[in-house]
Formats: C-alpha cells, structure tokens, sequence
C-alpha cells in the first residue's frame, strides 16, 4: 500500500501474530489462558513539509498480549469470574536523513496495560439477579530517542479503580435493569472520580410479541497516556470525556429470525479528539484536545437470520446520523453472510460508511476456513477484496487488497 494518497509508491506493511491458549476443567471450577505475540513493520511516508515518498522511513512494533481467568461457583447461585490482562507494546520509528527527509529518527515507546476484574453474578430467584464485581487498571508508558528532537520522558502512570453493581428483575408488567459503576481515577499527584449509570425499562406488547425497551445510560474515558505525554502532540491538561445517550428499541423475534429497530440520542461533552488546526497532517500545531460538546442522533435498523440449512448466519446492520460534527458519517452500513458446508465455513462481509470530511467509502472482506479434524483448522481472509482506495484520516490511504493466512491448534 502506499502511506499518501496521490503517490504510487508501494510501502511494506506486514503483520504475524501467534496465540497459545488453554482451558482446564478442575474440581472447583475452569482456568482458561492465553498469549498472544504479534510483530510488525510499516514503511512510512515524510508527512511534515514535503509530504512525499521516503524510502527508508519505517516503524516496527511488537506487543505481548497475556490473559488469565478462573471461572467457579462459591455458591449454587452465585458464579465468579476473577480475570487478569497485561500488554506490552513496544515501537520502534527509524529514517535515517536523505534528500527527502534530512530529519535523523531513532526513536523508542514502550507501554504497559495490565488489569484485574473480578465479577460476580447472583442469582436472588427465577425473576432478580444481581451482578457486582470491581476492576483495577494501570497504564505505563514512556518515550526515548530522537523523533525531529528529543523526546526523552520519564515513565508517567495513571491508575483507576472501578466498582460496580447491576440489578436485574424480569416481571410481566415491567422490567427493570438498573446499574451502576464509580471509577477512581489518578492524573499526575491529583484522584478524582467520577460515577457513571444504566437504566433499562422493557416488557413484551401483547398480541404482536414484540419487544420495547427504553434506556438511558452515561459513559465516561480517560485521556491515555499516549494522548497526555506524546512529545509532540500530547496534551497534559486533557479532562475526561463524559458521554449520556437515551434509547428506545423494539424487537421481534420470528423463528431463526431477529429483527429490531433504536432511536438513539446522544450527547459528549469534553470529547478527546485529534485537532489539525486546519494544517496540513501532520503539522507542528497538531495536537490533541477537548471540543466543547458534541450531539448527534440517529436510528439503527438489524436484520439477523441463522442457522438455516447451509446458512450459518446472515446480518444487515444499518445506521443512520444526524449530526454537526463533519467527523461523523451520515450513514453506515454492514453486510454479513456466514456458510458452512461439511467441513468447509465461507464468510463474507461488506462494509459501507458515509460521507465526512472525507469521501465515503465501501469495502469487502472474505474469510475461508477448513477444519482438518477436531483441533486443527487452517484459514484464509482477504481484505478490501476490490482494492477500493479510501481514507479514514484525511491525506493517508488504507491499505488495498490485503490477504492473511492462518493455523488454529487446539489441545
């Protein structure tokens, strides 16, 4: 693929991953695990003044990612979950000066994301349950070497801790879910926190057994520490992004078929985005900020059928937007088609996004799968299978037509 639109070059990108897992059954419960180690190389293009073709100007990357759960039953009606992440990232940028780029980079970022959760979930009778549970995350990171100027920072680290709670009662008059979570959170020497919710109303319309299901709910995200202490475009003063979205649904279930519709609304406030200033990307005055308020609705329409004959799956999603944000599509549309036959499973998938700032766009994957016997399976995917040009950041293409090969062991 070429990393600039308008540019014919070709610039490497490759990507390997391998993951091991396992799940033991035990006497008081399952321990499931994973490993997954992936590595990378992207040819890069000179994006600050001449925005042309650079030969020698490339990143590689290589991350870990580890997970580990224990899955058991304190009680006959109560189910825990005790599970814990870690990732390490580490990339490499390297351009060594020429005509196109007299900019010397050798530089290094490293980071860490680990995390530990624990969930439980209650069953109180046949109509209430109740889930409860906490989460501690801590990121890590820090950058060395020279990327147009030093960038040597020390480690920085932000922490949260969550605590959560959701109540859940099924009755024929009206249904309830009601949840809860407040995250403690630490930037530089300062802890703050804040409380977020969710609260569901549904119940079954008589005669026509159709499902209507009412919502509000709120979110909030910390900045990461790649968009507070990036050298160049990093913002240490970043507030945290709170979210509030009202819903109503209706859904209906017929045989192998679902379909449903929402009416959503939503409101951001001090939502993290990438501000160009109107510059050419990237530019020196780039970085990453807080808009005041961002609003948008819109209506999700999803049509899914399984399990029919040869026909594994097959699903329409379509969403529409309406919103002041350029950022935001007007339309967005997913086409999913799974089959299997034998020991052969073929999926299709198309995806179509509306016009932003940029073009619209519309691209098809395929995937094949072959199952050897019960614990090996080889696959093959293809991306952008019509090699369609396109742009999710303004002024870098996607990549074309992209294939990738797999083996899938199991013990």
């Amino acid at each position: 693929i070429s990393g600039l639109i308008n540019s014919t070059e070709k610039d490497l990108y490759t990507n390997q991953s391998l993951t091991v897992g396992f799940s033991n059954h035990t006497l008081k419960g399952q321990l499931k695990g994973s490993i997954t180690f992936i590595n990378g190389k992207q040819e890069l293009d000179e994006t600050r003044s001449t925005f042309s073709d650079d030969p020698d100007y490339f990143t590689d990357s290589s991350q870990q990612l580890t997970h580990l759960s224990y899955h058991f039953k304190p009680k006959n009606n109560l189910k825990t979950v005790i599970s814990g992440r870690l990732s390490h990232l580490e990339r490499y940028y390297s351009n060594t000066s020429d005509e196109t780029n007299t900019q010397t980079t050798n530089a290094t970022y490293n980071s860490d994301v680990n995390s530990l959760e624990i969930v439980n979930n209650l069953s109180m009778n046949n109509e209430q349950s109740l889930i409860f549970g906490s989460d501690f995350i801590k990121e890590s990171g820090k950058s060395s070497g020279d990327f147009f100027g030093s960038i040597d920072t020390p480690v920085e680290t932000q922490t949260s801790i969550g605590i959560f709670s959701q109540y859940r009662w099924i009755n024929s008059v009206l249904s309830t879910q009601l949840g809860s979570r407040i995250d403690y959170y630490s930037k530089d020497n300062d802890k703050d926190n804040v409380t977020t919710y969710h609260l569901s109303l549904f119940r079954d319309i008589p005669y026509i057994n159709t499902l209507i299901k009412g919502t509000v709910k709120s979110a909030f995200k910390l900045p990461s520490l790649y968009q507070r202490f990036n050298p160049t475009y990093g913002n240490d003063d970043l507030n945290v992004e709170f979210s509030k979205t009202k819903e109503i649904s209706l859904s209906k279930t017929i045989g192998n078929a679902a379909i449903s519709t929402t009416y959503f609304e939503t409101d951001i406030t001090d939502k993290i985005t990438w501000d160009d200033n109107d510059t050419p990307s990237i530019y020196t005055d780039d970085s990453y900020q807080n808009t005041a308020k961002d609003e948008f609705s819109g209506m999700d329409y999803d049509i899914e059928l399984r399990d029919y004959n040869l026909l594994k799956f097959f699903r329409i999603n379509y969403s529409t937007f309406d919103s002041d944000n350029i950022k935001i599509p007007d339309y967005k549309l997913t086409t999913s088609l799974g089959i299997q036959q034998n020991k052969w499973r073929y999926g299709f998938f198309i995806t179509s996004v509306g016009e932003t700032k940029l073009p619209s766009y519309s691209y098809t994957d395929v995937s094949v799968h072959y199952d050897i016997n019960n614990t090996l399976n080889v696959f093959f995917k293809a991306h952008n299978v019509f090699d369609k040009d396109y742009q999710t950041v303004s002024n870098f293409t996607e990549p074309g037509r992209t294939l990738f090969v797999g083996l899938k062991r199991f013990f």
